[in-house]
């Protein structure tokens, strides 16, 4: 049990001395009305209540008042205290790199936004998180394998960007196989992390247009990796050619 308001506990004190004065106006009531002798006289022109009529009122008169001083303090009943833990965590992105990615339609294109995206997960980087790099189109290939210093990874971006005639194509799924074998090289040389979390980020402007996914997403499940997706572009889309950025439109 938790208040927020722990001052407004105070008014609870003043409570007895409301009662001691309501009991001090009952017993002066009673006193008064002792002067008129044999009360049964009155019975008939006004109703005289029951003894305990005024002690029950101010019990309901103080009940009320400590509700609405409980009120006022808002207390809080926690069933248990939950704190979030950081926890090492080894990210690998899959990026698009398809001529599609170049189109304009996002600034600069879907492929900087993209980059853009991922820059972010570096700025709340933990000490211990690590981060690889894959890109597909038609193939895919490991850019970046783990590495505790994503700097690295801008490198690529400036690979990737300086790019003319990227590969035509889709192919999610050797994406995904491009990532398990970052996992599979990691564990390995170092056995030790094996127990780490893995977390497989894919970032994609369209459908997979070669098939060859299935295999790997039955092989993410059956090792419970968690997959994230990301689809980029806008709802007015853009044209491009399968040349490559060179004559993107």
């Amino acid at each position: 049990m938790s208040v927020v308001d722990a001052r407004y506990l105070w008014l609870l004190a003043g409570v007895p001395v409301l009662m001691l004065l309501w009991g001090a106006g009952l017993w002066h009531h009673r006193r008064m009305r002792g002067r008129f002798g044999d009360l049964t006289n009155l019975e008939e022109i006004s109703r005289v209540s029951w003894a305990g009529h005024g002690w029950l009122r101010g019990g309901l008169f103080a009940v009320s008042l400590v509700s609405m001083v409980v009120g006022l303090a808002r207390p809080q009943l926690l069933s248990r205290d939950v704190r979030p833990v950081p926890k090492a965590t080894d990210v690998i992105f899959m990026l698009d790199t398809s001529p599609s990615m170049f189109a304009r339609d996002m600034d600069p294109n879907r492929l900087g936004r993209a980059e853009h995206i991922i820059q972010q997960f570096i700025l709340h980087k933990l000490p211990d998180d690590r981060y690889a790099l894959v890109g597909f189109n038609y193939n895919g290939v490991i850019l970046s394998y783990l590495t505790r210093e994503p700097q690295t990874l801008l490198v690529y971006f400036d690979y990737l960007n300086r790019t003319t005639e990227p590969g035509v194509g889709t192919n999610m799924g050797a994406g995904l196989v491009s990532a398990l074998r970052v996992i599979d090289a990691d564990e390995r040389i170092t056995p030790q992390n094996r127990g780490r979390r893995r977390i497989l980020v894919l970032i994609s402007d369209g459908d997979d247009t070669i098939g060859q996914w299935e295999a790997p997403i039955n092989d993410i499940v059956r090792r419970q990796l968690k997959l994230y997706t990301l689809g980029l572009g806008t709802a007015t889309g853009a044209v491009f050619t399968a040349a490559g950025p060179r004559l993107a439109v």
